[in-house]
C-alpha cells in the first residue's frame, strides 16, 4: 500500500511538471485565472458552507490559489500558483499580482491534496506588503478559518477579527492540512512576461497598470462580481 502511494505521488508530481514545460508564462497565468472563476464559483455557491457574500463585499484584497498542491511521505511540502489582488480606495479591483506559494513541514504525514485557496484580507495594507517582500500567514499576518454559510454575517464580526480569513475545498487524502507558516512570494518571472514589463513590481501591478488588463481578468473580475451579489 505505500509503495503504490509513493507511485502515485511520483507520477502525479512528474506529470503536472511535464505539462507545465510546453505552456508559455501568460499561458500558466491566464490557466491560473481561469481555474480561478471554478473555484471562486465553488466556494459561493454551497448554501450553508460557502463564503458569506457580506464578507466578500467588504474585504479590501483577496489572494488565490486554485489547484494548490500537497505532498508528503515523512514529511511534506506545499505549493502552487496564484494572484492577489486588491480593492483599490474607489472601490474598483486591481489586476492580479502572481504569485507562488512555499511550506515546508515535517512529521508523520503520507499523502496528495489539491486545494482551491481563498484568503480575504482586511486590509490593502498587507496585500501591498507584497511589493518588497515575501508574506508568511500566521508570522507577519494573523490567519482565521472562516466563517461559513449565508446567514453567518449575522453572528460574525464583519469588520474582520482577524487579518485574514482562509477557505479551501480540498481533493483528496491528506492527514492535517495547515495554512500557518505558507510563504506567499511574487512570481517574478511571471508578472514580467504577462504585463510585459522588466522587474515590474506589486505596486505597479496594482495601481500602474491599466485594468483590467486582459480578457481573461475580466473574465474573473465578472465572476468574482457575481459571487458577491
Amino acid at each position: 500500500m505505500l509503495l503504490r502511494i509513493l507511485l502515485f505521488i511520483l507520477v502525479f508530481s512528474f506529470s503536472i511538471r511535464a505539462n507545465a514545460q510546453f505552456k508559455s508564462k501568460t499561458e500558466k497565468a491566464n490557466q491560473v485565472l481561469d481555474n480561478a472563476i471554478e473555484a471562486i464559483d465553488e466556494l459561493t455557491s454551497q448554501e450553508d458552507n460557502d463564503i458569506p457574500k457580506e464578507l466578500l463585499r467588504k474585504m479590501e484584497g483577496m489572494v488565490i490559489f486554485p489547484g494548490a498542491l500537497k505532498v508528503a511521505l515523512g514529511f511534506g511540502g506545499q505549493g502552487g500558483r496564484g494572484f492577489a489582488m486588491l480593492k483599490k480606495k474607489d472601490g474598483q479591483w486591481s489586476n492580479p499580482y502572481f504569485l507562488g506559494m512555499g511550506e515546508g513541514s515535517v512529521g508523520a504525514q503520507i499523502g496528495v491534496q489539491s486545494s482551491d485557496i481563498v484568503l480575504l484580507f482586511k486590509n490593502r495594507k498587507d496585500i501591498e506588503r507584497l511589493e518588497n517582500t515575501e508574506l508568511t500567514l500566521g508570522g507577519d499576518v494573523g490567519i482565521a478559518a472562516g466563517p461559513v454559510g449565508r446567514n453567518s454575517s449575522a453572528s460574525t464580526d464583519i469588520g474582520f477579527d482577524a487579518e485574514i480569513y482562509s477557505y479551501s475545498r480540498s481533493k483528496g487524502l491528506y492527514a492535517g492540512i495547515s495554512l500557518e507558516g505558507t510563504v506567499l512570494e511574487g512570481n517574478q518571472k511571471m508578472n514580467d512576461e504577462y504585463y510585459s514589463k522588466t522587474n515590474i513590481n506589486a505596486k505597479d501591478v496594482f495601481y500602474n497598470v491599466k485594468t483590467p488588463y486582459s480578457t481573461e481578468i475580466r473574465n474573473f473580475m465578472n465572476a468574482l462580481k457575481s459571487s458577491s451579489e
